[in-house]
């Protein structure tokens, strides 16, 4: 089925369907049905779209439009915890007479927050820069649309929040509450300040032209070993390893963000949940070929990012969804070394391993990864901080 998906590759194109989406496709009646919903949701937003940079809604080739069409509700009561107990508590339907979109440009209270910036929307979801009205700290409030009724959404909005308000990890994104509001889902997490690691990559190669120096590289992806080691080692298979959903802070912390098509192991799910991809160009070839998956998934798009991070290029990504796919797909991969002499022969080995194609040759545990970079670091935090400026 995935051939015949590919076989409307180029009316795709036309409107974005990522290769890895058209591999989840069961028939052609999917791809029809999905491309008339995309064209929907360019008719409805593209007034508002705005493409200043978000992880928490980003993709790697429409960076603020394939998340959202992710995340979805998680029902009509309020399922989430506070950390630390200073969250809030929301009165359902208290300061919400009217719903306030990103098109409106002005500071608005919504249950306990108040939103300022509106800095990423979708077809199905928004992201705002917000306040707690009590604490003042700085917050992302993320909110399905009104009119998102999908309950397959619904699922994964639901999903996301239970299992990101389960991890407690230093390089994850804390997840602080999360509930309903006039029957909009809603969830709020901290505020990393210095965007994603795609909008990173991309500012450093047009100012510097090369590669980050590899201690910088080893610090980035140690960090993100370390988080999926930790989320492996509770169950959790996050699936949607990519830069954009990377965040870096001003003091050098890095942070995995983006739980919305993660899978507990051995869990039962949806066909929904059990057909959602990842990003093209970072989604293992066991997952495009439909064949069984566990947390080698994770290491496989840690591996393309690290690839990248390492060359200073994209490893997959072509013209065409269908040829990003392809390549994948092939899984041909020239060590980092031919491109950039600086890379040393065990971060060599440790990248190829984990871009195996055959998952029971790759590496297995993350924090494999982690260990192998944590004698390449040297100054690499310092090199963070003082590129990501005060």
């Amino acid at each position: 089925m995935l051939l015949d998906a590919c076989a409307v590759a180029a009316t795709a194109q036309d409107f974005d369907i990522t290769a890895a989406q058209l591999g989840s496709f069961e028939n052609r009646l999917d791809v029809l049905q999905a491309l008339f919903g995309l064209l929907l949701d360019r008719v409805a937003g593209q007034s508002t779209r705005r493409r200043i940079g978000c992880a928490l809604t980003g993709d790697e080739n429409q960076p603020l439009e394939s998340h959202a069409g992710r995340v979805g509700a998680d029902g009509a009561r309020k399922i989430g915890r506070v950390r630390g107990g200073r969250g809030s508590r929301v009165r359902h339907g208290a300061h919400a007479s009217r719903f306030v979109t990103c098109a409106t440009h002005e500071r608005v209270r919504f249950g306990d927050y108040d939103l300022g910036e509106c800095i990423g929307t979708g077809g199905m979801a928004e992201v705002w820069l917000a306040r707690h009205r009590r604490s003042r700290a700085s917050v992302i409030v993320k909110r399905l649309l009104p009119h998102v009724t999908n309950p397959d959404v619904a699922e994964l909005f639901a999903r996301e929040s239970r299992i990101a308000m389960t991890l407690e990890h230093p390089n994850i994104v804390r997840t602080l509450d999360a509930g309903t509001l006039d029957g909009v889902p809603w969830l709020a997490t901290e505020h990393v300040d210095r965007g994603d690691l795609r909008a990173f990559m991309q500012s450093w190669l047009t100012k510097q032209r090369v590669a980050p120096p590899v201690a910088l590289t080893a610090v980035v992806i140690g960090d993100v070993a370390r988080a999926l080691a930790y989320a492996h080692a509770h169950g959790i298979i996050h699936r949607d390893v990519a830069p954009s959903n990377v965040l870096l802070g001003r003091n050098g912390a890095v942070k995995l963000v983006d739980f919305g098509i993660a899978k507990v192991a051995y869990e039962s799910v949806s066909r929904s949940l059990s057909t959602a991809r990842g990003k093209p160009g970072y989604v293992a070839p066991e997952v495009l070929e439909g064949e069984p998956s566990d947390f080698r998934v994770d290491v496989f798009g840690l591996g393309v990012t690290l690839h990248e991070m390492l060359v200073g290029r994209r490893l997959f990504y072509a013209r065409t969804p269908f040829e990003t796919l392809a390549r994948t797909l092939r899984c041909e991969v020239e060590a980092p070394s031919k491109l950039n002499p600086d890379v040393p022969e065990a971060i060599d080995a440790c990248c190829l391993s984990a871009l195996a194609r055959d998952p029971e040759e790759r590496l297995a545990d993350a924090s494999q990864i982690a260990h192998v970079l944590d004698a390449f670091v040297a100054n690499g935090r310092a090199l963070l901080v003082a590129s990501l400026g005060a």
